[in-house]
Parts: structure tokens; sequence; C-alpha cells
């Protein structure tokens, strides 16, 4: 083959490959794609969950909340509801505490069982127990002279 043809042929194959918009290179990758959205049905049934279920048994009584919290900080209502002690928990935090009403005091501190309304865990005999006028489901306290919340404990079902 002549010099000449194959001189043509290569300017022919390059042009062509300018033309094509890939200027001799491989084609460039393809974008990252995002993560496809989790799903949010539930997983389906098998052996291994039905056992969690079956064993998973919801807190209902002070008594049973003492025996997965053993140092906990409870008030028991007379509602039939106990309350622990919510300083942790961000929203009970931005009430104003100070809008509550004496509703009793501490009948007896240090009770683990056989509670009886108004017993507490921690809290001495004589503490004063407010109901928060806003929110009704927080009790409040005053220890030396910091207010501090408690929450209706209600168990899942």
């Amino acid at each position: 083959m002549s010099k000449k043809i194959l001189m043509c042929l290569c300017v022919a194959l390059l042009i062509a490959l300018t033309a094509c918009g890939t200027g001799g290179q491989a084609p460039p990758a393809p974008a990252p794609q995002p993560p496809p959205a989790e799903v949010s049905d539930p997983a389906p049934e098998n052996e291994e969950t039905e056992d969690l279920q079956e064993e998973y048994t919801p807190i209902e009584s002070p008594e049973q909340y003492l025996a997965s919290f053993p140092d906990a900080d409870i008030i028991i209502g007379a509602d039939g509801y106990f309350y622990p002690d919510a300083t942790r928990v961000s929203w009970v935090n931005e009430l104003d505490l100070s809008d509550a009403t004496q509703v009793a005091t501490v009948q007896r501190s240090g009770v683990t069982g056989d509670f009886q309304v108004w017993d507490a865990t921690v809290l001495p005999e004589g503490t004063e127990i407010m109901r928060h006028n806003v929110e009704e489901t927080v009790l409040v306290v005053e220890i030396d002279g910091e207010l501090r919340p408690y929450l209706r404990y209600a168990a899942h079902s």
C-alpha cells in the first residue's frame, strides 16, 4: 500500500473519531447514581422476627420498670401511672417547669415494691409534687432550688 493511501486512511480515521466526540479517548465513565431509597415496608415475617416478638414483653408496672432500671428515680401517681425522671427528655426541658400547681407530697421514700400513691424511689419524703399546668403528663418537683420534670410512663403495646 502506498504511503499516500495509508496517510489518507489515518487522517480519515482521525477525522471520524473527532467527529464522534471521543478524540481518540475512551468514553467517559457514567456519572455516579445516588443509592436507591430505603424501602419502608416492614421485613417479611420469619422465624427470627417471630422469636423476638415472643420474647418482648412491654413494661407495664413500676416493678417491671425497676427490674430493667434498678436505679430509676420514679414517682407513683394517683392516676394509676408512674412517672420516671425526665431530665434527659429534650421536649420536656423546653417547658416552663415553673408553670405547675402542687398536687401532693412524697409519702414514702426509697420504695421498690408494694407501691402506693405518691411513693418515690429516690425523692425524700415530704417533697412537694406539682402537675404541669399545660402538659398534664408531666409532674414537677423542686430539689435544691432546681425544678425537675417527671414524665408519665406509658407502656408500648
